[in-house]
């Protein structure tokens, strides 16, 4: 099962997909990572290491970094590498002194939902998600920083009140900083709501979660693995939320998912 949607998956990318998407897809089905492709990524940061959004071209966005990251790592390029070090720099100047993530206040009038400066679901799903990546990048401090900012926020229900994007962001933080007790409230959560999460998220959440050293055979991993198959259409695309201009990175997104769920950590592959 798993080859054959990665093969329909793969196909529709090499159809749809310019020649970045192709080079990431190259890279997620275990070919060599191209400098050149990795470099095309980067070429777009600006002078403060982060990147702009398409909704405020003259700003630097902590949103907007954290997204052309997961590009970068599809490419080959993981938060650890040399080449990101401005990138992560801005991040972490970006980290405020409670330790959480959130846009310029100047940005308020043009910033979408999920980024809007001074809105509490969006200051969550910020630090979930930049604080994950400062984690995965080696500050240790920063991310505990944002990890004590978050613990706080986790409800009754073992949920985090913002996005249901925020909640898996952040069910890795605590995973990766090493409170696997708030992340199995978060992931215990999150499979109650699994039939609300689209096909790109079900892959950013496996992807996440995997990449922070939780099971493959983790309830959370397996029936998110399960409903991801469920999506795909008969061109092989995954479809996106966001319409069809995107559904070659939301497909790349589950192709990310489902070569990495397909792999146990010896290197030898999963049951379908």
């Amino acid at each position: 099962m798993v080859d054959s949607a990665l093969a329909r998956a793969a196909d529709f990318v090499r159809r749809a997909g310019g020649p970045a998407q192709r080079a990431r897809l190259e890279h997620l089905l275990g070919g060599t990572p191209q400098a050149s492709d990795a470099a095309a990524l980067l070429a777009a940061s600006r002078p403060d290491g982060g990147f702009a959004p398409p909704w405020s071209p003259d700003y630097s966005s902590v949103d907007a970094t954290c997204y052309r990251l997961a590009q970068a790592e599809e490419a080959g390029l993981g938060p650890g590498r040399p080449e990101l070090s401005d990138v992560m720099a801005f991040l972490l100047r970006r980290q405020r002194g409670d330790g959480a993530w959130e846009e310029d206040l100047a940005q308020a009038a043009r910033a979408p939902r999920w980024a809007k400066p001074g809105d509490a679901m969006a200051r969550a799903y910020l630090t979930a998600n930049a604080g994950l990546w400062v984690l995965r990048g080696g500050a240790q401090d920063a991310a505990e920083r944002a990890v004590q900012f978050l613990s706080d926020k986790v409800d009754a229900h073992g949920a985090i009140p913002s996005f249901l994007h925020a909640n898996w962001l952040a069910a890795a933080l605590f995973w990766g900083a090493g409170d696997r007790e708030t992340a199995e409230r978060l992931m215990a959560y999150l499979l109650r709501r699994i039939a609300d999460i689209s096909a790109s998220g079900l892959a950013w959440m496996i992807v996440s979660l995997l990449g922070v050293g939780v099971g493959h055979g983790h309830p959370l991993i397996a029936e998110a693995r399960r409903t991801l198959f469920q999506y795909q259409r008969e061109d092989g695309a995954f479809p996106s939320e966001d319409g069809p201009a995107h559904d070659v990175d939301s497909t790349l997104a589950a192709v990310h998912a489902l070569a990495l769920a397909s792999r146990r950590p010896d290197g030898a592959p999963s049951a379908p």
